[in-house]
């Protein structure tokens, strides 16, 4: 079974459950009040008790069938802190094209 400190201060989970599909941030300084998008439903708040549940732990490192906990993606990293600094759903940020090549 997995230990506390197998959950990372300030990151972002993607969080599988029973077909739910959450993005979760885990802050040890707010228990029970993870701030999280249900994909789905395009909801974002700030009131989860993921890691508060003992099975977090324990799916994040024995992954099921049913249930899986992994780390986000960066996109899925970007699209929650986007929404934590909005303070609502935002919808999810795209890749910017930083630099613009022309052929002569």
């Amino acid at each position: 079974m997995g230990k506390t400190r197998d959950v990372k201060h300030d990151t972002i989970y993607h969080v599988n459950w029973h077909n739910r599909k959450y993005i979760v941030h885990y802050d040890e300084n707010r228990p029970s009040s993870d701030h999280y998008i249900y994909m789905r439903d395009k909801i974002y708040a700030s009131n989860a008790a993921f890691s508060e549940n003992s099975g977090f732990l324990r799916y994040l490192s024995e992954p099921t069938k049913e249930i899986t906990i992994r780390e986000a993606t960066p996109e899925e990293d970007r699209w929650l802190r986007k929404c934590i600094e909005k303070g609502g759903y935002v919808d999810c940020p795209r890749e910017e094209i930083i630099n613009e090549y022309q052929i002569y």
